[in-house]
């Protein structure tokens, strides 16, 4: 018989607002919920009032539900600046494409080159292919 193991405990989220001169990166960890909606309003406001280019750090994220999405949502929508999510975790990737938030923003890896994720595909491994970066506008809807 094999000896017993329990589940590791959910890390807490973790909102973080790093600044630079040139942009603001918002990073976010562990397991975001309900719990972590103040602390992320008050960083998206803050980013939004100096109107600078944001950068979505979740690469630590575990967890993420409908109130916290929705909240980069907001973000998405009121920055004047094409949001970029840098290596999104699996599950935040998968959030991105099944809202739709996938097309709208920038998606890059770690050294700013476009992730194979930035078409909506959620690669089941890191792929050898180069990819043209998207247009810094959101796509026209003349047709």
């Amino acid at each position: 018989m094999s000896p017993q193991t329990t589940p590791p405990e959910p890390r807490p989220g973790t909102v973080a607002l790093v600044t630079s001169p040139s942009c603001f990166r918002l990073v976010l960890g562990g397991e975001l919920d309900l719990l972590s909606k103040t602390e992320l309003l008050d960083a998206v406001r803050e980013a939004l009032m100096h109107d600078a280019p944001v950068e979505v750090d979740t690469r630590a994220v575990t967890f993420m539900d409908s109130t916290v999405i929705a909240t980069l949502s907001r973000l998405v929508n009121a920055s004047r600046h094409r949001l970029t999510f840098v290596e999104p975790a699996p599950v935040v990737r998968f959030l991105l494409e099944v809202t739709g938030i996938g097309g709208i923003v920038d998606i890059v890896d770690d050294a700013g080159a476009p992730s194979d994720a930035a078409d909506g595909g959620l690669p089941a491994q890191p792929s050898h292919d180069t990819l043209e970066p998207s247009a810094p506008g959101r796509e026209s809807e003349a047709s």
